[in-house]
């Protein structure tokens, strides 16, 4: 799955293989992302999914400082 923030600055590719890993790479505030966390059920995907949705998202907010 490819998802792209509105501005088309950061994006992330995942990929979910049936072994239990999920694929993470991506480009979020000018860092790379490459994790591969391992899950054991659609709810840890889930948990997951959420939290690169919610880093994409936060990434297009201005900072606080």
């Amino acid at each position: 799955m490819f998802i792209q923030s509105v501005d088309e600055r950061n994006a992330v590719n995942i990929v979910l293989y049936r072994g239990g890993w999920v694929d993470l790479d991506g480009l979020v505030n000018d860092v790379i992302l490459a994790e591969c966390p391992k899950i054991a059920s659609a709810k840890e995907f889930g948990v997951v999914l959420d939290a690169v949705i919610a880093r994409l998202l936060d990434s297009g907010r201005p900072s606080a400082n």
